[in-house]
C-alpha cells in the first residue's frame, strides 16, 4: 500500500510539472493578428519558445526576385493568392513568397521571358504540369510530375540547394494567368 501511496503522490507531482511547463510555454507564447482597414491584406505572428510562424497576404514582387513581366496585373482580392510565409522550428526553416498576375500576352511570351530571366539562378528546368522538388532540405532536385490534367500549365524551376524561384504558367482567353513563387528550406545545417 505504501508504495501505492508513493506512485500516486509521484504521479501527481509529474502531472503538476507536466502542467506548469505547458502553462509556462502557453504563456511564453505571443500571437499578433492583424487585419489593416476593409481590405484582403492580413498578417499573423505566432512566436513560441518552440518557434514561429508569419504570414502576410500583402506581397511585394521584389522579393520574389523576378521582375514582373511588363502590362501584367497583380491579380487583386481574396484570389490574390499572394501570400509571404515564414515557418520557422529548431531543426526546419520554411519561405514561401507567392503572387498571382494576369496578362493579355499569350502564354508563350510571358514563358519566353521568364526561360531567360530566371537563368541567372542556374539552369531553367521546364515541365507540362508541375515541378517536384525531391531530397532533403537544402538540397532539393528538381523533377516533373506531369499529369494527364495539366497540359496546358508549364512550370518554370531555378535554383541550387535550399533556395528556388518557380513561374507557373497558364493560358486565359487569349491572355495567361502566372504565378511567380520564391521558395527557400533549410535542414539542420543550414541558416535562412
Amino acid at each position: 500500500m505504501r508504495d501505492q501511496e508513493r506512485f500516486n503522490s509521484l504521479a501527481g507531482v509529474g502531472a503538476v510539472s507536466a502542467a506548469a511547463v505547458l502553462l509556462l510555454g502557453l504563456t511564453a507564447c505571443s500571437m499578433n493578428v492583424d487585419k489593416k482597414g476593409e481590405g484582403p491584406q492580413k498578417s499573423v505572428d505566432i512566436q513560441t519558445p518552440f518557434g514561429g510562424l508569419k504570414v502576410r497576404t500583402e506581397v511585394d514582387p521584389k522579393e520574389i526576385g523576378l521582375p514582373v513581366y511588363a502590362g501584367a496585373r497583380q491579380v487583386p482580392g481574396h484570389d490574390s493568392g499572394s501570400a509571404n510565409v515564414t515557418l520557422g522550428v529548431p531543426g526546419f526553416g520554411l519561405k514561401v513568397i507567392a503572387a498571382k498576375f494576369e496578362s493579355d500576352d499569350s502564354s508563350d511570351k510571358v514563358l519566353e521571358f521568364y526561360r531567360k530571366e530566371m537563368k541567372a539562378y542556374g539552369s531553367v528546368t521546364e515541365c507540362k504540369g508541375d515541378i517536384d522538388l525531391k531530397g532533403d532540405p537544402g538540397s532539393q532536385e528538381v523533377t516533373c510530375k506531369g499529369g494527364p490534367n495539366l497540359k496546358d500549365k508549364v512550370e518554370l524551376a531555378a535554383g541550387k540547394g535550399s533556395s528556388h524561384r518557380i513561374v507557373s504558367v497558364e493560358p486565359r482567353g487569349s491572355g495567361c494567368k502566372f504565378a511567380l513563387v520564391y521558395l527557400q528550406m533549410r535542414g539542420k545545417e543550414s541558416t535562412m
